[in-house]
């Protein structure tokens, strides 16, 4: 009778491999990020408010906008670095790795407070809505007004929304402008963080087996 033989367990199968991701690491160089962009957009902020006279509407929202993109990688950079530092034993592309996951967590933290604040915009503005629902015509009509001066009013106020017109299509190609800074920021930002984690990874350790000899005598 032929006998089965079992296969060995390994340790893989038994034992939990775990994780090697340093949450505290991230943590700690996502507020890094954090706090030197707030710093650096403070400056720019200061920057800007200081020389708001004397540059035009034009270079102030360029300059602003490279500005962010700047200092939002500056920040991301460090924070990876922070990040690398305080891991230990991590190889060149496990410290990618956790610039990339340090990185998402500033990215989240940002993006749900402009979340929060897009949707405390949304509703003050629901709540503003009923009141603007009757138009000046009727309250004109109520106040007196005669039909042909509204006439002329109405004239008025078709002269100046083609004026806002024109002014709304020259910010909607700014607003476009600064979508795409926006975007590249986001990417270069990422690539920042990721540089500055592969900086600051420290040596790789590995464990050895190292057989022991035995005393002379033995």
């Amino acid at each position: 009778m032929a006998t089965v033989t079992q296969p060995q367990p390994q340790a893989e199968d038994i034992f939990s491999v775990g994780s090697r991701v340093s949450w505290s690491a991230i943590l700690a160089g996502a507020a890094i990020a954090l706090a030197i962009q707030f710093l650096l957009g403070i400056l720019g902020a200061t920057v800007a408010w200081s020389t708001s006279d004397r540059v035009n509407t034009s270079t102030m929202q360029n300059g602003g906008a490279i500005w962010t993109v700047l200092a939002t990688c500056v920040a991301m950079f460090a924070g990876g670095l922070v990040t690398a530092l305080l891991t230990t034993g991590e190889n060149k592309v496990e410290a990618a790795l956790y610039g990339i996951v340090m990185w998402a967590a500033v990215v989240a933290v940002i993006a749900h407070g402009a979340s929060a604040g897009a949707g405390l915009l949304a509703d003050n503005t629901v709540t503003m809505r009923p009141h603007a629902s009757r138009t000046w015509e009727s309250g004109a009509r109520d106040a007196g007004v005669t039909d042909a001066q509204i006439e002329e009013w109405r004239t008025k106020t078709a002269g100046k929304d083609r004026t806002e017109t024109r002014t709304s299509e020259g910010s909607d190609a700014t607003t476009n402008r600064a979508i795409w800074y926006a975007f590249g920021g986001i990417w270069l930002s990422m690539i920042a963080a990721t540089l500055g984690a592969i900086f600051g990874a420290g040596p790789t350790f590995r464990l050895i087996t190292t057989t022991r000899r035995g005393s002379p005598g033995m």
